[in-house]
C-alpha cells in the first residue's frame, strides 16, 4: 500500500511539473448557448512522454515520431479539451485526431484548441447550438514583428478602422492577427482549403468592449461567402491575447436576407 501510495505521489508530482495552472470558466455568449473555456499554462522542458498515460490521454498514431515539443503542445491542448467537455457533461472526453491532424469532437460537442509555447487554451460548447467555433492564443508580437507582417495582416483601409483605438498599434495587430486564425479555424471544415487573411477585413475593432468584426470579402464555398459578418471576442493577457468567436451560420444568413431586403 505504501508503494502504491508513493507510486501516486510521484504521478501527481510530474504532472504538476508540467501542467503548472489550470483554470475552467463558463462563457455568457448568447448566440452560441453554453460555452466553456478551459486554459492551462505548461512547463515545455517539464514534457515526458509517460504524461500521456498520467494525464489519460492517448497519444494518436499521427503523432508517431512528433518532436517533444510538438507533443507537449499537443498533450496540453488535449488536457484543456478533456476539462471543457468534462464541464459541459459531454460523456465522452476522448477528442480524435483525423488525417489532417485536427480534431475530431464527440458527438453533441464542438470546440477549437490553441497554444503557445507555454500556453494551451480550449473553447468548447454543445454542438446542438453551434455551426463554428474558433480559438487563437498568440503571444504579443515585437515592434520588429508587427512592422513586418503588417502587410500581410491588414490592408491600408484596416489601418486607418485601427487607428481609432487608443490602444497601440502593435496590440491591435497582435488581436487582429489571432482574431483572424480564430476566423480560419471556425470556418475551415465549410471551406475545405487554405485561405489568406485577405479573405476577411476588419470592419469594426473595440478595446472597451473587447470585439474585432470580420467581414468575408470572397466567396469561400457554397456556406462561407462574401458579405457574412463575425464577431471575434478577445481578451488581454499579459503575455499573449486571446480570441473566440462561436454562433450558427443560420442565424447569419437569416441576417443577411434581413439586411439585402
Amino acid at each position: 500500500m505504501l508503494m502504491q501510495s508513493s507510486a501516486i505521489c510521484a504521478h501527481v508530482e510530474h504532472i504538476n511539473h508540467f501542467i503548472t495552472a489550470h483554470d475552467t470558466e463558463h462563457l455568457p455568449l448568447q448566440s452560441a448557448g453554453r460555452l466553456v473555456v478551459s486554459s492551462c499554462e505548461y512547463n515545455m522542458p517539464a514534457f515526458h512522454t509517460d504524461l500521456f498515460q498520467a494525464l489519460e490521454i492517448t497519444q494518436p498514431d499521427v503523432l508517431a515520431g512528433a518532436i517533444d515539443k510538438r507533443l507537449a503542445e499537443f498533450l496540453a491542448g488535449r488536457f484543456c479539451a478533456a476539462a471543457a467537455l468534462r464541464a459541459l457533461e459531454i460523456k465522452s472526453t476522448y477528442v480524435a485526431s483525423n488525417a489532417q491532424r485536427a480534431p475530431v469532437w464527440p458527438v453533441g460537442s464542438l470546440g477549437s484548441i490553441s497554444h503557445t509555447n507555454s500556453q494551451a487554451v480550449c473553447i468548447a460548447g454543445l454542438g446542438e447550438n453551434l455551426d463554428y467555433i474558433g480559438a487563437d492564443i498568440e503571444n504579443w508580437m515585437s515592434e520588429k514583428t508587427a512592422s513586418n507582417l503588417t502587410s500581410m495582416i491588414i490592408t491600408p483601409q484596416e489601418a486607418r478602422r485601427l487607428h481609432r483605438n487608443d490602444e497601440s498599434l502593435v496590440r491591435l495587430l497582435t488581436v487582429v492577427f489571432s482574431a483572424k486564425e480564430s476566423l480560419y479555424k471556425a470556418v475551415y471544415p465549410y471551406v475545405g482549403r487554405i485561405f489568406g487573411f485577405e479573405a476577411a477585413e476588419v470592419v469594426e475593432i473595440s478595446t472597451q468592449h473587447q470585439f474585432v468584426d470580420l467581414r468575408i470579402k470572397e466567396d469561400l464555398s457554397a456556406r462561407i461567402y462574401a458579405g457574412l459578418l463575425f464577431r471575434c471576442h478577445f481578451e488581454s493577457r499579459r503575455h499573449s491575447v486571446f480570441t473566440f468567436m462561436a454562433g450558427c451560420l443560420r442565424e447569419k444568413a437569416v441576417d443577411l436576407i434581413k439586411k439585402v431586403n
